[in-house]
């Protein structure tokens, strides 16, 4: 089932990829585009500050050179629309995938949690001290309680220990701590934000990282 799921979101999020590098490129050529006409502008400009009497241009040509510079600024102020343009894309582009990710996420959790079955070969026995077995997981741990495992032989957990990260559970595995000290969760666990190391530099959660990027956060 799990495979399942994630095949789907993989074949969801296939071209996003491709996008990102082809807004990337567009972008990155934008700014060559952008830095051959600065350098054009400040030509066009020597000519007209230069006030040596073998270089001054005549006045035609002084007013040619005028518009020219007017127009290529122009053009630096569309391509700087362009490139924000293509920037609002991509964020929306990747802000659709990530709302995507939750949904899946959180249709996953909601198929997970069906009732643990017995198993089918199982004497009168062998069911009675199952059912025993769960009955005792279920009085023990609180609701919204986190218990290493699953099965008849899961152990619950410690009531006063306490919880971390989006999914609420004790600590267990590797965890990262978010580098914004106001943050409301703090530790985090590899697996639940998708990393499989731990990364270089200062490191934000999710909810942190979008604080940031709309300049609430600095």
């Amino acid at each position: 089932m799990s495979a399942m799921y994630l095949q789907d979101l993989l074949d969801s999020i296939d071209s996003l990829p491709a996008d990102l590098q082809r807004n990337l490129l567009l972008m990155t050529e934008l700014d060559v585009r952008t830095e051959e006409l600065k350098a054009s502008i400040e030509a066009k400009a020597r000519k007209l500050l230069d006030k040596e009497p073998k270089s001054q241009v005549s006045k035609e040509r002084r007013l040619e050179l005028i518009n020219s510079i007017i127009e290529d600024q122009n053009r630096c102020l569309e391509y700087a629309d362009d490139k924000v343009g293509l920037a609002h894309q991509t964020y929306e582009m990747v802000d659709k995938d990530i709302r995507k990710l939750d949904q899946e996420l959180h249709r996953f959790a909601d198929v997970m949690e069906t009732p643990v079955a017995p198993p089918p070969a199982m004497s009168a026995a062998q069911r009675k001290k199952w059912e025993k077995q769960q009955a005792k997981v279920a009085v023990t741990a609180p609701e919204g309680s986190a218990t290493d495992g699953a099965g008849p032989d899961a152990m619950p957990v410690d009531p006063n220990e306490p919880t971390y990260c989006i999914c609420q559970q004790v600590s267990h595995g590797e965890m990262i701590c978010c580098d914004n000290d106001t943050c409301a969760v703090e530790w985090f666990h590899f697996v639940c934000i998708g990393l499989t190391a731990k990364p270089k530099g200062k490191w934000y959660c999710p909810e942190c990282t979008d604080l940031r990027r709309r300049g609430l956060l600095k």
